[in-house]
């Protein structure tokens, strides 16, 4: 047993201290415990130290694993990480913030084609989240020499100002929905036509410029274009455990300063504030995009996973709506005291709806997976799961 407990073993072990002395309402029972033992401490324990372990399926940021196949993934190569669970990816980028491996193959390509080349490699077609993933990347391809590139995103003739992202719980785009993400010098116009594809109005693909101006651009997806591909693999392994309470969750992106509890009791937003706070945390608080995609990307691979969650948003108590006012001029604030546009904008298209009731804000999905990671608002009477967040401390 390692000397001292990892982060979300810390955690866990707050996490059932505050459940064994303080009734609090609505949550599930706890997570199953080892059959072999009957000391229920011990046994927690003993999950938590399983982390440490690579090639059980769980990436243990603390041992300073990147990756972790489970046992039935397959050999190392085929996950792309190597038997010391870091990301195998010899002729590609290991981004920094978020451990992903880009690789880029130099032959054109149409977007079909560049499919295919990365569905090989268990990947899908780049596809960006945030500025900052744009410029990691983006560095890497400067030292190639990569020229332009397809973006995992695709849409059609009928609606030339909105984009389906290629790949799960990445970012989609339209010119209305502010929680998606596009390298874009005006976000309320249509991505220009790339310059080859001047007489094709119908492009619904799209590629960047050159690597150094990652602009997004529309392009044809069939015809032979002097596109490269990037292929975008995330790493295997999970980040979240069953813990008491709910099931603990880690993510690089806030690595070292936060960790998660998903509880998956349906509950009024109140009462999912109230237990949040009980156990001595806060209902998660999103301060980057990173971090949207990231947690939500746990969640979505959860057995069950959730349709929408409550978080950490909502009204201040006193609106701000007076004559000529809008429902953007409510007092919307996050749980850590901050308002509502200190980080990326949140709000779906329309959102939020006029409303002075107190209502809590939610994260929509459409089916399991969405594809804009925006934010709605709906009246705190509703039943929804939620997570809750907790300071890690030092490590």
């Amino acid at each position: 047993m390692r000397g001292t407990k990892t982060a979300l073993g810390v955690a866990a072990a707050a996490l059932g201290a505050a459940l064994a002395v303080a009734c609090i309402p609505d949550l599930p029972a706890d997570a199953p415990r080892d059959a072999a033992s009957s000391d229920a401490g011990a046994a927690e324990a003993l999950a938590f130290d399983a982390l440490s372990l690579c090639g059980n399926g769980i990436i243990d940021l603390d041992a300073g694993e990147q990756c972790d196949p489970a046992p039935n993934a397959g050999s190392p190569s085929y996950t792309g990480c190597t038997g010391e669970c870091q990301m195998d990816c010899p002729d590609g980028h290991v981004g920094a913030a978020n451990h992903h491996c880009y690789e880029f193959a130099a032959s054109t390509q149409v977007l079909e084609t560049a499919e295919n080349t990365c569905s090989t490699l268990s990947a899908h077609v780049v596809t960006f989240v945030s500025s900052a993933e744009v410029s990691d990347v983006t560095q890497w391809l400067d030292t190639l020499d990569s020229g332009a590139f397809w973006v995992g995103l695709q849409g059609s003739a009928s609606a030339p100002s909105q984009y389906t992202s290629l790949a799960d719980v990445e970012p989609g785009w339209s010119t209305t929905c502010s929680g998606c993400f596009a390298r874009v010098d005006d976000a309320g116009a249509p991505f220009p036509l790339f310059a080859a594809d001047a007489g094709s109005p119908t492009a619904s693909c799209v590629a960047t410029g050159t690597a150094a101006d990652a602009t997004y651009a529309r392009a044809a997806c069939s015809a032979p274009a002097p596109f490269g591909v990037v292929c975008e693999h995330e790493p295997a392994g999970q980040l979240h455990v069953p813990c008491d309470g709910g099931v603990c969750i880690q993510v690089v992106a806030t690595y070292g300063l936060k960790q998660y509890l998903y509880v998956s009791e349906l509950v009024t937003a109140t009462q999912a504030r109230a237990s949040c706070r009980a156990l001595g945390g806060r209902l998660v608080v999103l301060r980057s995009r990173e971090e949207r995609e990231e947690l939500w990307h746990e969640l979505a691979t959860l057995t069950s996973p959730p349709s929408s969650i409550w978080i950490g948003l909502g009204q201040s108590g006193v609106s701000t709506i007076s004559d000529g006012g809008t429902a953007n001029d409510v007092a919307w604030v996050w749980e850590d005291g901050m308002p509502v546009g200190t980080y990326p904008s949140p709000w779906g298209a329309n959102e939020p709806k006029p409303d002075t009731t107190g209502a809590w804000a939610y994260e929509s999905a459409a089916g399991t997976v969405d594809t804009t990671l925006a934010f709605a608002d709906a009246h705190p009477a509703s039943a929804r799961t939620f997570v809750c967040e907790f300071d890690s401390g030092a490590n």
